[in-house]
């Protein structure tokens, strides 16, 4: 369902707002020129609908798109009408009197068996054993820089380890400006991982790659981890988050907002990265956006997906 289908006019206010900018071939940077703003990263969030931008904003852009007919006013009050609507079911959803449970019955008291005295020696033995067998398969391994123990997902199961192809990994924005493809190149577990391919400056364009399929178990306030690595030292730099119900995305807190990207490895070693699920009321997909300097292509391969 499309964002007019559903009646969301802070999304078709921002992809007016983007398409009209396109069209002009402006830049987000150059259109924060002319309306006299200090940066261009909250034109981002007005253009993927995430906020509702000021009335003298809105003004502006008429003014600089040359818009005669007050299209993006109307498009804004629309947005807020729509705002205030959706706050008054909340209100009227939460002051709803829930009926009361149906008090369950007592269960009757259960003699347990008294617990067996094990010796202590016994579980001695017993974990010596265990850390051996540990140590002889290869259980655990060092993380990159040797700082801390890490599971080694090549002898556990992964969600997502690209071995059957991308596994419906594709593109969430920037769909012309991301490439990606399973590789035997490199790969953390397995045989393959997935490479990620990305052009274009974020200045110009917001890219991320992600999916919406097998999700079923993941909940918010679960960690997600993830291996990457890079050929080399990259123009750019990553942000996690994931899609609720209506396709809205919500920032991993580890981060939270621009300015916050989390930098890409700087060696050419695996890297484990772990990031937090949002507060959503689904897991609807959940993604990585790409931040770049420049139009230098960057490369990252991702394996090991796992929560």
């Amino acid at each position: 369902m499309t964002a007019r289908e559903r009646g969301d006019y802070v999304r078709q206010l921002g992809a007016e707002i983007r398409n009209r900018r396109l069209a002009r071939g402006m830049s987000l940077r150059a259109l924060a020129k002319e309306l006299n703003l200090s940066g261009h990263g909250t034109l981002v969030d007005y253009e993927h609908g995430r906020r509702i931008p000021p009335e003298d904003l809105v003004v502006g852009c008429e003014r600089v798109f040359q818009v005669s007919d007050g299209t993006l006013r109307n498009l804004r009050e629309k947005a807020l009408a729509e705002r205030a609507d959706r706050k008054t079911e909340d209100m009227l959803r939460s002051s709803s009197p829930e009926p009361e449970p149906e008090p369950e019955p007592e269960p009757e008291p259960v003699e347990l068996p008294r617990p067996r005295q094990v010796k202590r020696w016994t579980l001695v033995a017993g974990l010596v054993v265990v850390l051996a067998i540990a140590t002889a398969i290869g259980v655990w391994q060092w993380a990159p820089g040797g700082s801390a123990p890490v599971a080694n997902t090549a002898a556990t199961s992964v969600r997502f380890g690209f071995e059957d192809g991308t596994q419906r990994w594709s593109p969430l924005w920037g769909n012309k400006r991301v490439t990606y493809q399973a590789t035997s190149a490199v790969a953390f577990e397995g045989r393959q991982s997935l490479q990620i391919t990305s052009t274009v400056a974020s200045n110009d364009e917001d890219k991320a790659i992600g999916t919406t399929h097998g999700l079923e178990t993941l909940r918010p306030g679960m960690k997600v981890t993830v291996f990457l690595r890079v050929p080399g030292q990259q123009p750019a730099s990553i942000r996690f988050f994931a899609y609720d119900s209506r396709s809205d995305e919500h920032w991993a807190p580890e981060s939270p907002g621009p300015g916050n990207e989390i930098p890409l490895p700087t060696g050419t070693d695996w890297q484990q990265y772990v990031w937090t699920v949002p507060q959503v009321d689904e897991v609807h997909a959940i993604g990585m956006e790409i931040y770049q300097s420049s139009d230098e292509p960057v490369t990252i391969w991702m394996d090991a997906v796992n929560w």
